[in-house]
């Protein structure tokens, strides 16, 4: 659960830090856009396209994302292990703007090892404290220590001041949250003397901010005071509303602790005017706060009343702002009837908790006293309701998750019995045709053996012809078991790469060709040449051998197989892809009755026929052609009638582009 404390504090140094430049961003990034459209070197775009994603940290980090992921392609296409590391660094940050820790973690990590891999021990130290970051933002204070004390022992063996003075504030930020004040005293302190020494007044302003905040929480207002004071006087130098509307209202914080309210007063009124000044709304609302306390406490409830409608005012103001806000990036990054409902769910209770506030302020005028009660027990009301509401949406995907696993379970089970009985029949059938060779070889030896003497050297040979092809058939059948078994335990390798589908064919075509020519079989290949494809070289290769075997085997003396190839259209799949790629290998061959096709592809079903010379095969290879193709996620089929010749017709994904395979 994150914590509001810390998140507060990280809120007060990113804007303390960052303010300045804010208010010059978009100027900035209107001139990088105006340079990126101009660029034409990918080191430069890269460069740009990181400086866009930096700068939309802090206004849309979801845009910010976007820019990074097109900085990442061009690093990967140059082969720029430094650069690469620089932008994975940077996505994390921005995974982490967004909420999303678990993605920033993986990149931090992803960056450290290419730092390591480097010895870069700057970019280490820069990836240790953004993780450092990372474990802060979700209350994993000493995992934020850790990182950030690894980040900072590093910089101190790299001897850089300001990176040293950046990771003693981080680290000092995380040991004010853990409770530990007095060490984060003494790191502000030594981060306040490498800022006086460097001359950056705004740092400086914020470090003696911090110091007065970490003194205030530690109980030691007199101390905090002395700090707020140089830290104010420092802003109002260098004209800067947001940090001495800051101190203001910390120092007006202070004091009201302290019971000296005329102080507290003086403060709160000149944080607020400066804060209205900026246009800055949180500094202005709890600004209005202190002021109602003060005012309630000293007795004059009228001005307390004031004080606290405007700060309601502001509150909502900016809890409207906010959910619109989280309204448009909800709808940028979920784009389904879901996520839409949900959000007008919530535009529903938005406008629920409008209406009650406008009644609780109506009331408020009233009776003051009592409506505070009244909202107190409301509140107490709507948090009781919201924790039964999250109780009973646990409970309900819990039940959602078991029912879903049970048939989950189910189906596994059904799949299962099916594919142990379909083996057993498989095993049958193969220990059958492994028994018939090995037998007729073993009776073909006796033979031999037993009537080598009588036989002349032609019938010597012819015999040992006949258990040469024995074991040749043997060999097949047991090289195609090999290759069944593979995918079957899905240890085959399967490395998809774009490729030209022609190249392969003709390679393949060259294969079968002389038993092709032994039947004077013509073999035509008419792939088109742009046809390309995203498919395992091996797999394809055995798909498209096996097919042309089969057609050479079935078809007589002197006929035709032809191997074609076209693009079809399909649904888009999630790849984005809109079409495949469709290899037939047709032949004008005896033809496949109707009852054997159903057989063709089942292993349980093993279908052994002789070719039209009387050739052997082992009645696995269309099964591992089925098997190869579904493992490309793709489908195969046959056309035939008897007498009319055979198509077998399977398809492929196409080519994916080279931009997709780089950031893969």
């Amino acid at each position: 659960m994150f914590n509001v404390k810390h998140s507060t504090l990280c809120l007060f140094v990113l804007l303390l830090v960052l303010a300045p430049e804010i208010r010059g961003q978009q100027v900035f990034i209107d001139r990088v856009k105006q340079q990126l459209g101009q660029a034409s070197d990918p080191e430069e775009k890269l460069v740009l396209y990181f400086d866009l994603a930096k700068s939309y940290r802090n206004l849309n980090a979801y845009i910010g994302l976007d820019y990074i992921d097109s900085a990442r392609n061009i690093a990967i296409q140059l082969s720029d292990t430094l650069l690469l590391a620089q932008v994975i660094n940077e996505a994390g940050v921005l995974y982490r703007k967004v909420d999303l820790y678990e993605e920033a973690l993986d990149q931090h990590q992803k960056a450290l090892r290419l730092f390591e891999s480097m010895h870069d021990t700057m970019g280490i130290a820069f990836a240790y404290a953004n993780m450092g970051n990372v474990f802060l933002s979700f209350s994993q204070l000493e995992k934020a220590l850790e990182y950030n004390q690894k980040s900072l022992d590093l910089k101190y063996v790299l001897q850089d001041s300001l990176q040293i003075a950046y990771s003693l504030r981080t680290t000092a930020l995380v040991l004010q949250a853990l409770g530990r004040y007095d060490e984060a005293i003494d790191y502000f302190a030594e981060a306040t003397a490498i800022y006086k020494v460097s001359g950056n007044k705004y740092q400086l302003g914020n470090i003696l901010y911090h110091l007065g905040d970490v003194n205030f929480a530690a109980g030691k207002h007199n101390q905090a005071l002395i700090y707020f004071g140089k830290a104010l006087q420092i802003y109002n130098e260098l004209e800067s509303l947001y940090g001495s509307a800051l101190v203001n209202l910390q120092a007006g914080t202070t004091y009201l602790q302290l019971k000296q309210y005329d102080s507290a007063e003086r403060y709160f009124k000149s944080g607020l005017r400066l804060a209205e000044q900026a246009n800055t709304p949180k500094i202005v609302m709890d600004a209005c706060r202190g002021l109602s306390e003060l005012n309630k406490e000293i007795g004059n409830y009228q001005h307390a009343l004031t004080y606290f409608e405007k700060y309601a005012l502001v509150r909502d103001s900016l809890f409207s702002e906010n959910f619109s806000k989280n309204v448009v990036e909800m709808q940028a990054k979920y784009q389904n009837d879901e996520q839409l409902a949900e959000i007008a769910l919530l535009k529903k209770e938005n406008e629920l908790i409008k209406n009650e506030q406008r009644l609780k302020s109506a009331y408020m005028i009233m009776l003051f006293v009592g409506i505070l009660f009244a909202l107190i027990v409301l509140g107490l009301l709507m948090l009781r309701y919201g924790d039964k509401k999250k109780i009973n949406a646990m409970l309900e995907k819990e039940i959602v998750a078991r029912k879903i696993n049970e048939q989950q379970l189910m189906e596994s089970e059904r799949q299962l019995t099916h594919a142990n009985q379909t083996k057993d029949k498989f095993f049958s059938i193969i220990s059958h045709d492994l028994k018939s060779p090995f037998g007729a070889m073993t009776g073909l030896m006796e033979i031999l053996q037993s009537e080598y003497d009588e036989m002349d050297e032609s019938e010597r040979k012819e015999l040992i012809c006949e258990i040469g092809k024995a074991a040749n058939n043997t060999y097949s059948l047991l090289s195609d078991l090999l290759a069944w078994s593979q995918t079957q335990r899905g240890t085959i390798d399967f490395n998809p790469k774009n490729t030209n589908i022609k190249k392969h064919c003709k390679e393949t075509v060259e294969y079968v060709l002389p038993a092709a020519k032994k039947k004077n079989i013509t073999l035509l290949c008419k792939l088109p040449d742009n046809l390309d494809v995203n498919a395992d070289l091996n797999m394809v290769t055995t798909i498209i051998r096996n097919l042309l075997s089969n057609a050479v085997k079935f078809t007589p003396k002197g006929g035709q197989i032809t191997v074609s190839g076209q693009k079809i259209p399909m649904v888009q799949n999630q790849d984005g892809q809109g079409h495949l790629i469709e290899i037939s290998v047709s032949d004008n061959g005896i033809g496949i009755c109707p009852e054997d096709q159903e057989k063709l592809f089942k292993i349980e079903e093993k279908l052994i026929s002789r070719g039209t010379e009387n050739e052997s095969g082992t009645g696995l290879g269309l099964v591992i052609c089925k098997e190869f193709v579904e493992k490309h996620n793709c489908s195969i089929r046959v056309e035939s009638e008897p007498g009319n010749g055979s198509k077998f017709i399977f398809t492929l994904p196409p080519a994916k582009p080279s931009k997709e395979i780089a950031t893969h």
